[in-house]
């Protein structure tokens, strides 16, 4: 199901402009009975992880119905009161499940820049190229009370732009991403912005493990789960909703401020308060935790998990957790917990980064993982620099708790399911 209101403009010397004001879509997804009832479930291999309920009333004033309709929201701007970044806004925000804040519209967004579009006058018109920078993105989302977490890929060369994606979708936190490209037309670069939603995972991409296989130029210390993501799932208001954006398509191949090829230029995070350090940069620290713990496992514990994670391609998946939902997880486990244990687990922060780590065939045949490395999304960059994030680490048979330079006895000692949203989890899977 779904629902769109489309809006037509009637300007003074009779021109007209119509476009979608706003729309509420349901993501792919086929219908599935079962006993006697029908469930929707996502299409093979489709994560759409912002995904919302809205309310929307069909009829007339005195005989209508509402309707609870679970979507992602869309928009179109229309270069007269709002542009790509408004539309870009609206549907990151809007969608998000994690952001509790009242629907925002264009009219917000320009209340909160103090944009009087009335007195810009000819600059909106419709081939006026106006816009909103990085810095106004920003505000608003401040304006809302959530945090950013922003890159200039342009600057940040040495940050692949899907890695950087693909933690925060994990989390269900939307990202607004910049993407730049020669227009021939006019001979200068175009800039364009774009809300991404979800991303597709093919466990049969060739090119994860090949890489290290085959050829291991650049040098890559893990795998990322970002990976076996073939496309990103986005909404751009010029060509739809649930597009899919091929994951290699934006790369900077070369130097970013001479590369005439589409390519990512920023991307801004929507955050909850009170998380300091983005899931990217918790994954690396995570890794460097990982390795130097399974190499030095074997002094508490013979277990031939270790050994097979021992001199090979470590994969890691990093998202978000609460406390609450990580302790749930956990306690699936039906682990034992010493005392030690238990207190570290009571003192863990409202937020962290949980970097899973697992092996290549595990990962994709499995869909599981050999161990956690669990980084305190509160500390400060100070702190993550010096390694007083990590929060905890356990591998098959040990745990670290936090920085204490002692391992103790854990009661997993094989591979166990990722951490996963059972609402999001398609009705197939390769």
């Amino acid at each position: 199901m779904a629902y769109a209101v489309i809006v037509t403009l009637l300007f003074p010397d009779n021109s007209r402009i119509s476009y979608l004001l706003e729309a509420v879509v349901r993501p792919p997804s086929v219908v599935v009975p079962m006993d006697d009832e029908l469930f929707i479930k996502p299409i093979t291999n489709y994560y759409v992880h912002n995904i919302n309920k809205f309310e929307t009333t069909i009829g007339a004033e005195n005989d209508s119905k509402t309707l609870t309709l679970t979507g992602s929201f869309f928009s179109q701007q229309n270069r007269r009161t709002s542009v790509c970044a408004h539309a870009a806004l609206r549907m990151a925000i809007n969608s998000s499940p994690i952001i509790n804040v009242p629907k925002v519209t264009n009219k917000y967004i320009n209340d909160v820049l103090k944009i009087d579009y009335e007195q810009i006058g000819e600059k909106l018109g419709e081939k006026s190229g106006w816009g909103l920078n990085s810095e106004q993105i920003e505000t608003v989302i401040a304006e809302l009370g959530y945090d950013v977490h922003s890159i200039n890929f342009l600057e940040n060369t040495g940050v692949e732009y899907d890695h950087f994606l693909y933690p925060a979708l994990e989390s269900c936190c939307p990202t607004i991403l910049g993407i730049q490209g020669l227009d021939t037309n006019t001979s200068k670069m175009t800039s364009h912005v774009v809300a991404v939603l979800g991303h597709t995972i093919n466990s049969d991409r060739w090119s994860p493990e090949a890489h290290s296989g085959y050829g291991n130029y650049p040098i890559q210390p893990y795998i990322s789960s970002a990976r076996w993501c073939d496309h990103y799932i986005i909404s751009d208001d010029n060509y739809g909703m649930y597009s899919t954006l091929p994951s290699d398509l934006l790369r900077n191949f070369v130097v970013p401020t001479k590369n005439p090829y589409l390519h990512a230029a920023m991307a801004i995070t929507i955050i909850p308060k009170g998380v300091t350090i983005h899931g990217y940069f918790a994954e690396q620290s995570a890794t460097k935790v990982a390795k130097v713990l399974i190499n030095g496992g074997n002094q508490v514990c013979d277990n031939p998990w270790l050994k097979r994670m021992q001199g090979n391609d470590l994969v890691c998946r990093t998202l978000l957790q609460t406390k609450e939902q990580y302790l749930n997880f956990i306690k699936k486990q039906e682990i034992m917990l010493s005392e030690n244990q238990q207190n570290c687990f009571d003192e863990l922060p409202d937020y962290l980064w949980v970097s899973e780590i697992s092996l290549p065939n595990v990962y994709t045949g499995n869909k599981h993982k050999l161990g956690d490395v669990v980084i305190c999304a509160n500390a400060t960059a100070e702190e993550h620099v010096d390694g007083k994030s990590l929060a905890l680490a356990w591998f098959p048979g040990f745990i670290q708790l936090g920085n204490k330079p002692f391992l103790e006895h854990w009661g997993i000692d094989t591979h166990i399911p990722l951490i996963r949203n059972a609402e999001d989890t398609p009705f197939l899977e390769w």
